[in-house]
């Protein structure tokens, strides 16, 4: 699901947000992507909490160091590309970047909430066992109102409740399994999905979008549950998911670089070429991610 939710945020980066069907299908479904992605990030960090002894001791500078070592990385690979062009450097720009955590002047505005995700886990999974999920919720909450009240853009804050939606599908997801094969078949979830999405297509959002944007990306993710409980996905959505925060920023610097000058997006396989670059690209970067993570890790636990 991860996989599958990282292939929507690349072609809707890539395809920018023009008026056909098939490219508005995937701008439109940006927002998707990244549902799924916090969707899954909730559930998986709530399945290792209760699989694991002490999962809390080390979680947040193990977390924090997976985000920020392949940040890291590709930030000082910026840097040394435009000393190498330019023959200079612009301190202030650098420090800007690094400050706000952005690259290359990309806002990298996911991997700042997945931070903030990865924080209000840590302090709700600290209450008492009964009140942690709805915890995580009550802080999620607090941070879209007050994004919302402070006229922010809404990709800061639309999406990031399906994180805690992971947590509680995790928790009880032998009892909600159940009521979603029985009243949510395939075929039904996406005869749900298409109707939301032909309104959104037709309509706009109406004035609403604080209803049809959750109901949009609820029914994607009852549709994608229903989906990958009889197809078991592919290697390129496996591979694709075990890589996610890595390829987020490769492609973004693939395609603010325009493929080194090769991108041409009214050809169809050039979005797969960003895919593949993606791939490959965040596959040596994620293996140098691992090894300082272990790293970390082993320095942490021996502290």
């Amino acid at each position: 699901m991860r996989g599958l939710g990282m292939i929507l945020i690349i072609l809707a980066h890539a395809m920018g947000g023009k008026s056909n069907f098939v490219t508005f299908f995937f701008y439109a479904s940006a927002i998707l992507g990244v549902s799924i992605c916090f969707f899954v990030s909730g559930y998986g960090l709530y399945k290792s909490y209760i699989s694991k002894t002490q999962y809390l001791k080390h979680f947040l500078p193990q977390k924090i160091s997976k985000i920020l070592v392949p940040y890291v990385i590709l930030f000082i690979l910026v840097i040394v590309v435009k000393f190498i062009k330019d023959k200079r450097l612009n301190t202030d720009d650098i420090l800007h970047d690094i400050l706000r955590l952005q690259l290359n002047g990309l806002l990298l505005w996911y991997l700042k909430i997945q931070l903030l995700c990865y924080l209000l886990f840590f302090l709700g999974f600290h209450c008492p066992s009964k009140y942690r999920i709805a915890s995580v919720f009550i802080l999620e909450l607090i941070y879209v109102i007050i994004c919302w009240k402070s006229g922010a853009e809404e990709y800061w804050y639309n999406t990031c409740l399906f994180f805690p939606i992971g947590l509680l599908f995790a928790k009880y997801e032998n009892k909600l399994l159940p009521i979603i094969r029985v009243h949510f078949t395939i075929i039904g979830s996406l005869l749900l999905f298409v109707l939301i999405f032909a309104i959104i297509f037709f309509k706009g959002r109406m004035g609403v979008s604080y209803i049809i944007d959750p109901l949009y990306m609820l029914s994607f993710l009852i549709l994608s549950i229903s989906f990958f409980r009889h197809y078991t996905g592919s290697f390129l959505l496996h591979y694709l998911g075990s890589l996610s925060m890595e390829v987020y920023l490769v492609h973004l610097l693939l395609l603010q670089s325009n493929v080194f000058g090769i991108f041409d997006a009214s050809k169809g396989y050039m979005y797969l070429l960003i895919i593949i670059l993606s791939l490959l690209l965040s596959w040596p970067l994620n293996c140098i991610d691992n090894q300082v993570a272990k790293f970390f890790s082993s320095k942490t636990r021996f502290i």
